[in-house]
């Protein structure tokens, strides 16, 4: 969920599983990453995926209106959910590009 600074009234939301089970952002406690245009990259743990609208067991970015513009999903995904593998179970980490590493592809 996102906020108004000035306001605290609710901004936007994205639910990562609607209508679905699981797949919430977990990242072992660690809080999102953020590149330099204020998008926001998480991972989730396992749960329904169909592409469209659940994505558990994926790797989100989001604008900072929390329109979803990435997503890197694993082609393993059935299996890995089906013994609670969880690609989400890590936070994610944004390389600088000032230290000679692409920008974020996703």
């Amino acid at each position: 969920m996102a906020y108004n600074a000035t306001t605290l009234a609710q901004a936007a939301v994205f639910n990562t599983t609607p209508g679905g089970n699981d797949g919430a952002v977990w990242q072992a406690g660690q809080g999102p990453s953020f590149d330099s245009s204020g998008n926001l990259y998480v991972m989730t743990g396992n749960g329904d995926w169909n592409g469209t609208t659940k994505f558990g067991t994926s790797f989100l970015k989001l604008t900072p209106t929390l329109k979803l513009v990435g997503l890197v999903y694993s082609d393993d995904y059935a299996a890995e959910n089906a013994v609670d593998d969880d690609l989400g179970s890590a936070g994610v980490l944004l390389l600088p590009t000032a230290a000679g590493y692409p920008p974020p592809s996703i």
